[in-house]
């Protein structure tokens, strides 16, 4: 809860909107408003995680407008960053680290949810 207080804290003091749920509302969250979205992931997806880091701490995750990508079908394409930090997890040796553990992927996608462009050889 402490954490979870300070994070909330340092996120207002930012400027950067901290809301709660699935990585996937928090990118639908940045398409839309255009800003820094940082949160705690909740639900299903945070259950997994949780399962794969044998950690019970928060989720965090950041997600960001890395690169506007050029499109003549749509202007709002662009390169979303996703990066997640979870404190406490288990090491492959059993012990705690002690360090966080901070994993993430990139996604290039316009409003509409396709891609920017598709793959040349796609439909072969």
């Amino acid at each position: 809860m402490k954490r979870v207080l300070i994070l909330s804290l340092a996120l207002t003091v930012t400027g950067v909107n901290a809301m709660e749920g699935s990585s996937k509302e928090m990118l639908v969250a940045c398409m839309e408003s255009g800003q820094t979205i940082t949160g705690i992931v909740t639900g299903v997806e945070a259950e997994h995680i949780r399962k794969q880091t044998k950690s019970n701490d928060p989720i965090y995750v950041r997600v960001s407008r890395a690169e506007e990508l050029k499109n003549p079908r749509d202007a709002s394409c662009a390169k979303y960053r996703v990066a997640f930090t979870q404190s406490n997890i288990m090491g492959k040796d059993g012990v705690r680290a002690k360090e966080p553990y901070s994993f993430g992927y990139d996604i290039n996608v316009c409003a509409d949810g396709l891609p920017n462009e598709l793959p040349k050889d796609f439909n072969k």
